[in-house]
């Protein structure tokens, strides 16, 4: 049998800048608000206030009317669904007839 060579292992020391860099994912979650703007169901960002989300969800269902777009009040556990403003006014105008 033919002896093997010893191995030596390295180890390097971690950056500073690598220490301080948060990762979010499964093990750490982010910071979270108590409204949640949620696009067909997913939640996509979090707010401190109500208006806030409901503008950014405003904004959403005017560029894409076909999307379910809701603000969720997760600590009174309320879901508010965002209408869009056209549908609305198409409604009226056609009971109106």
């Amino acid at each position: 049998m033919i002896a093997r060579k010893e191995t030596t292992t390295f180890t390097m020391k971690q950056d500073q800048d690598e220490l301080t860099e948060v990762r979010f994912g499964q093990q750490q979650k982010p910071e979270t608000g108590q409204f949640r703007l949620q696009v067909d169901r997913q939640t996509k960002r979090t707010y401190a206030t109500y208006e806030a989300a409901a503008q950014d969800g405003m904004a959403i269902k005017s560029n894409f009317p076909l999307l379910q777009v809701a603000v969720y009040d997760r600590v009174s556990s309320v879901e508010t669904i965002i209408e869009s403003q056209k549908k609305e006014e198409l409604g009226k105008s056609v009971r109106d007839r």
